[in-house]
């Protein structure tokens, strides 16, 4: 069809050159233009600007050039240099173009983007940092070729994760069972869901290859499984499965979980009581197996009688089991740690164990001046221990606090936004500084996310709160100019 209609204005055009029709007032008053080219898939053909023009440009960099003009160009010129597509601001603008706009799914967006991208670098004269780019601890752990795609995609969601430092740990923080979770929990949409699952399986094996002491998280959650009350697991089996495949051990299914998931014949009646009675069924079962072993086990039985006189003095020792366990394998009671035994026994613990190690500490240190408690324990404070993060690694700045402090007053914003809103400024800062960056002011801050070679979740969240900012500013001079006009 397209053909015949091809033929039909070329017959129609050459009517222009017989004279006398041309002159008889019957014909329009121009020839009808050339048709448009299309490519093979019928679609209407862009011209390549001739610096795009690379080799195998139909593999990557075409389609990407296609997209960038059905997106309105991005501000670019007529003949943009592979320099000027890769600026990492212009880059970060290319990457979130929907890939709908020219008919493709998301999965092989992600193929043409990573295609264009290294045929850019190699016309290129100038060479940026590649935000996608493994850190060298990740590169040393690559044995084969078929390790690098499993842990390209582990890279790229520790930077989607809202969880501070995340981007800094190594093997073993990696592998803690909450962080695992989170990594799993928001899946990339442009990878398939059973290759999003083995990719993220593999990388687990290999962190655990280079963190054999930490323990396995899909370990921990069947052996807590395992070690539920045998009246309760009977009632959750329908749901074992599910909460397996997602991370969580019972005592972390939630009511909302429970809602997400569509299991025939489910009782979420009967669930939710069995969940209930959990927390004490669980208690219980621990009582009984710590009286047993106490019984064979000295240094345990002191580390119980220091907790039951630590709680009667209304001190919670829920978490007091990140020193106590490695003390009683260490043979060690409470009145015989020190210093050098816990800074030995942290030296590989992960920024969030550090944490929650340190809090175990303080408390510990405290009762150092409580005369009933003091003669259970040891007579020199254990704590604090030292700041292990990475060098440039800083708090959020006083004055950034401020600014964003006073955003979150004047949106009314929930304390999980504001929570969320300082992770997110003091990632970006953190990045700031590690690059020389002069931060004086939130605006500031927010500006450089796209040239930090920041993307997804933390781009999007970023800009989103610029936006409120720009706006609480237009309504505070709004109403500085009424008052003005008053």
């Amino acid at each position: 069809m397209r053909q015949r209609l091809r033929t039909s204005v070329t017959a129609f055009n050459e009517l222009f050159d017989i004279e006398a029709i041309a002159n008889s007032g019957l014909l329009p008053p121009q020839h009808i233009a050339d048709p448009p080219i299309y490519d093979s898939d019928g679609r209407k053909k862009i011209a390549l600007p001739p610096q795009l023009d690379v080799q195998n440009a139909n593999l990557g960099v075409y389609p990407v050039w296609r997209a960038v003009c059905a997106a309105g160009g991005l501000g670019l010129q007529d003949d943009p240099s592979p320099d000027d597509l890769l600026v990492p601001e212009t880059w970060a603008k290319i990457t979130e173009i929907s890939p709908s706009l020219i008919d493709l799914e998301p999965t092989s967006w992600t193929q043409y983007l990573r295609r264009a991208r290294r045929q850019l670098l190699s016309a290129a004269t100038i060479v940026p940092d590649d935000p996608n780019a493994l850190p060298d601890r990740f590169e040393k752990m690559i044995q084969v070729d078929e390790d690098r795609p499993p842990l390209n995609l582990l890279w790229r969601q520790m930077r989607v994760v809202e969880i501070p430092g995340i981007q800094d740990a190594g093997a073993a923080g990696l592998l803690e069972l909450e962080v695992w979770r989170a990594l799993l929990y928001t899946q990339a949409e442009d990878v398939a869901a059973t290759t999003f699952r083995q990719y993220m399986m593999r990388a687990r094996n290999i962190l655990h290859r280079h963190a054999p002491d930490q323990t396995d998280p899909l370990r921990a959650v069947t052996r807590a499984w395992a070690e539920t009350p045998d009246h309760i697991k009977a009632t959750l089996a329908p749901i074992r499965n599910a909460a397996n495949a997602a991370y969580l051990r019972p005592e972390d299914v939630t009511l909302e979980w429970l809602n997400e998931i569509t299991l025939e014949g489910l009782d979420k009646t009967a669930v939710c009581e069995a969940l209930d009675r959990l927390p004490d069924a669980i208690k219980a079962a621990q009582e009984q197996a710590l009286a047993a072993a106490a019984a064979a086990v000295p240094e345990l039985k002191a580390w119980q009688n220091f907790r039951e006189v630590a709680r009667s003095r209304g001190i919670d020792t829920s978490r007091f089991g990140i020193i106590a366990t490695p003390a009683v394998q260490a043979g060690m009671g409470p009145v015989d740690l020190d210093r050098d035994w816990v800074l030995r026994m942290s030296a590989d613990f992960s920024q969030r164990r550090r944490a929650r190690l340190n809090c175990v500490l303080r408390k510990m240190d405290a009762m150092l001046d409580d005369p009933q408690l003091s003669p259970f324990i040891y007579t020199v404070p254990l704590g604090p221990l030292p700041d292990k993060r990475s060098p440039g690694v800083i708090d959020l700045p006083e004055n950034l606090a401020r600014e964003l402090s006073a955003l979150h007053d004047a949106l009314a914003s929930a304390d999980s936004t504001r929570r969320e809103g300082r992770a997110v400024v003091r990632k970006i800062a953190n990045a700031a500084v590690q690059q020389g960056m002069d931060i004086t002011s939130l605006d500031e801050v927010l500006k450089q996310v796209a040239a930090l070679g920041f993307e997804g979740t933390t781009l999007r969240k970023a800009r989103r709160m610029r936006v409120n900012l720009e706006n609480e500013r237009k309504s505070m001079s709004k109403m500085g100019a009424a008052l003005i006009g008053e």
